[in-house]
C-alpha cells in the first residue's frame, strides 16, 4: 500500500467512525464497516513498522 491509499484508508474509516457515533441508534453496519477498516489500518501499520525494524536493524541469516 502506497502513502495515497494508506491516506485514503484513513479517511474512510474517520468518516464511517464519525458516521457511527452520528447515529443514535449506532448503525451495526456502519460499525462493522467502521472495524473493518480500522483493522485494515492497523495491518498496514504493523506491516510498515516490520520492514522500518529491519531497514534500522537488518538480519543476518548465516
Amino acid at each position: 500500500m502506497n502513502a495515497r491509499q494508506f491516506f485514503d484508508l484513513v479517511v474512510v474509516m474517520r468518516d464511517l467512525q464519525r458516521e457511527y457515533s452520528r447515529t443514535g441508534c449506532r448503525d451495526r453496519k456502519t460499525l462493522l464497516l467502521a472495524k473493518d477498516a480500522e483493522r485494515k489500518v492497523d495491518e498496514e501499520i504493523k506491516r510498515v513498522r516490520i520492514i522500518e525494524n529491519e531497514r534500522r536493524a537488518p538480519r543476518l541469516d548465516i
